[in-house]
């Protein structure tokens, strides 16, 4: 991407998140994401917690119900 400054990021985000509206894209960045943070974890499956974090990341605005989805796994 070529930032290598806070400044570039900012210029660089909008560009990114329009590319996320991409459903091929998205769900590129969605496996990668759910893979990282696996592998992160050193498990296949991601702890609640670490979900809902990534959820917040990639589904806000793209999904109504992730509060209550959120919600329902916490309770």
């Amino acid at each position: 991407l070529g930032c290598d400054s806070i400044q570039k990021w900012q210029q660089a985000l909008p560009k990114l998140y329009q590319e996320l509206k991409n459903d091929t894209v998205f769900t590129r960045v969605y496996k990668f994401a759910y893979t990282f943070a696996a592998n992160a974890s050193g498990f296949k499956t991601v702890d609640v917690e670490m979900c809902c974090d990534l959820w917040d990341l990639l589904l806000a605005g793209r999904c109504k119900f992730l509060d209550k989805w959120k919600s329902f796994l916490t309770t």
